[in-house]
């Protein structure tokens, strides 16, 4: 993705780990605004990489999703209605419990 300048100050964080006995994932997004996820979901739009996970995105089911924020900064993304238009919405800061223990680096 660096190659293709999708990476940088827009840049979002993920985390992805195995469920249901390694049979599904749980995944968690971080994006410090509005602004910039909308800038990051134009750019992938934008480029080759996006297309492809766009594409390898349609062979998956969403089964629950949830975004954290304030009701401001979740109503000034363009993108977020359009990517996500059932996700619950919880105005606020997320619980860390929930987010599993901090993490750096890759994992297999």
């Amino acid at each position: 993705m660096k190659k293709n300048d999708v990476m940088g100050p827009i840049m979002t964080m993920l985390k992805f780990w195995h469920v249901n006995e390694g049979k599904g994932y749980k995944c968690i997004e971080v994006c410090r605004s509005a602004e910039l996820y909308d800038k990051h979901c134009e750019m992938l739009a934008n480029s080759a990489v996006g297309a492809e996970g766009m594409k390898l995105g349609e062979m998956l089911t969403q089964t629950s999703g949830r975004v954290y924020g304030l009701a401001g900064d979740l109503n000034a993304s363009t993108m977020l209605p359009m990517f996500y238009p059932t996700i619950d919405r919880v105005h606020g800061t997320p619980i860390t419990e929930a987010w599993g223990e901090s993490f750096f680096g890759w994992a297999n």
